[in-house]
């Protein structure tokens, strides 16, 4: 004190080794690091770290959805479908009484066109939303079909028809049997179609006729030879088709 000599603070006391394998004491031992036990960031590390969502062991995830009725009205790809809450709940009606009583029908209605259209359309969008239409091939439980009583070819109005070559013309006028002809066959399991006085008419009566192909196409659904599926009815009365059509 008072000798202008200073000391330094004493150093910390090393922990001693007394086990004879060189390991200070109060460290722990470490396996060596070879490069296997490290994981890198973002990794899972004995079930650590990132999360993979699980499949099953026998295929990919099977996804079901089924929406209510509810949720469905609310869906804007049947809002842009339908382009009003009336026809929306109009089109869902009809698929719902569709699917459980295995008819659907429009018969007799007189429907314009663009409502058949949208209501054709939503009930297929229906079918997905609930969960039916899952795959490529999957099928509506729909076994008989009545459109009787509506217009199938698409008038062309005014003008139009004059703007157009002929090709395009009948194109448009075959637009809409061409629909429903994709929708029976297609999305559904009918084997009774009836398009009773539909006003359907032959054009130009060869392979070329978009109207009479159509037809065919419908009473004869699927595949070739042992293999073709077809409906056990198609029903044309009132329409306008000639006796050569009709043995083809």
């Amino acid at each position: 004190r008072g000798s202008g000599i200073h000391t330094s603070p004493p150093c910390p006391r090393m922990p001693v080794d007394d086990s004879g394998n060189g390991t200070m004491s109060g460290q722990s031992e470490e396996a060596p690091d070879d490069g296997k036990n490290k994981a890198v960031d973002g990794e899972q590390k004995d079930g650590v770290g990132k999360q993979e969502d699980e499949k099953p062991k026998n295929g990919p995830r099977k996804v079901v959805v089924s929406m209510t009725d509810s949720e469905m009205l609310a869906d804007y790809s049947v809002a842009k479908i339908c382009g009003s809450d009336e026809v929306a709940r109009l089109s869902l009606d009809l698929f719902n009484e569709a699917v459980t009583s295995g008819t659907l029908t429009l018969a007799k209605r007189d429907l314009s066109e663009d409502l058949l259209t949208r209501m054709l359309k939503a009930v297929g969008k229906f079918g997905m939303l609930k969960g039916l239409l899952p795959t490529r091939t999957s099928t509506l439980p729909i076994r008989s079909i009545d459109f009787s009583g509506n217009v199938l070819l698409s008038p062309i109005i005014g003008v139009q028809e004059h703007l157009m070559n002929v090709k395009a013309a009948k194109r448009r006028k075959a637009e809409l049997v061409q629909l429903v002809v994709q929708f029976v066959r297609v999305s559904t399991e009918a084997a009774s179609v009836r398009l009773d006085y539909c006003g359907l008419a032959g054009m130009t009566h060869d392979k070329d006729d978009l109207v009479e192909q159509e037809v065919i196409r419908l009473v004869k659904k699927f595949g070739a030879g042992k293999f073709s599926k077809y409906t056990s009815e198609v029903s044309l009365v009132g329409n306008r088709f000639g006796a050569g059509f009709a043995r083809r």
